[in-house]
């Protein structure tokens, strides 16, 4: 019958499958999604490391959003407003945060519930907060170059409390310093800065009387 080898007959040999086991058929393509997190040392509990749900995020892994690109992709700035902040944040040394507020873009609370709400982690208001100074053993340079606070630390998860979450860089510094995976909370500027302000006067004081 048609088909059927008889006994002896060679087999033919099978076309080898394609890398991935798909037999030679071509693997549908898919839209890549929107990140869950940046592929860092990194990872931010319970938060989005980027815009909201259904944002287009299509860049590659390694393109972090900015805290402007941010504000301009969801309409808070224009580009014009966002390259004017930028030209006098390098001429005068402050960070876009403090620079959109200086602008008169945001006023400062205003500025901190936009970035708490698009990266999706909670304002805090640091008044009262108590900081253990060794809570991450952590140098007030590398605490004031990247204008973090740490207020919490729950096993090898530390809480900081930042001003602009997207400083992915930052981040990764702290946690590879710390050894501690990062959580963010979200702060005004203005509290950060007079928080390490005070807190390395203490320091000098203590070294002082050593």
């Amino acid at each position: 019958p048609r088909g059927r080898r008889g006994r002896g007959a060679r087999a033919r040999p099978r076309r080898p499958a394609r890398a991935g086991g798909t037999g030679g058929r071509a693997l549908p393509l898919r839209a890549p999604g929107p990140r869950a997190a940046p592929p860092t040392r990194v990872a931010v509990a319970g938060a989005r490391s980027g815009p909201p749900r259904g944002a287009d995020m299509r860049a590659p892994a390694v393109n972090h959003p900015r805290l402007g690109d941010i504000l301009v992709r969801f309409k808070h700035i224009t580009p014009d407003q966002l390259e004017a902040a930028r030209r006098e944040m390098r001429l005068q040394g402050h960070a876009l945060t403090a620079q959109i507020v200086k602008m008169g873009l945001f006023s400062e609370e205003e500025l901190a519930g936009v970035i708490a709400k698009t990266f999706g982690r909670p304002l805090v208001d640091l008044e009262g907060i108590e900081v253990p100074r060794d809570l991450a053993k952590l140098s007030m340079d590398v605490l004031r170059k990247n204008v973090v606070l740490p207020v919490q630390r729950k096993g090898s998860v530390l809480t900081l409390a930042v001003a602009d979450p997207y400083d992915i860089n930052g981040l990764d510094e702290i946690a590879f310093i710390s050894g501690c995976q990062v959580d963010v909370v979200i702060a005004r500027e203005s509290q950060l800065q007079a928080r390490l302000e005070a807190l390395s006067e203490a320091e000098d004081r203590l070294q002082e009387g050593t």
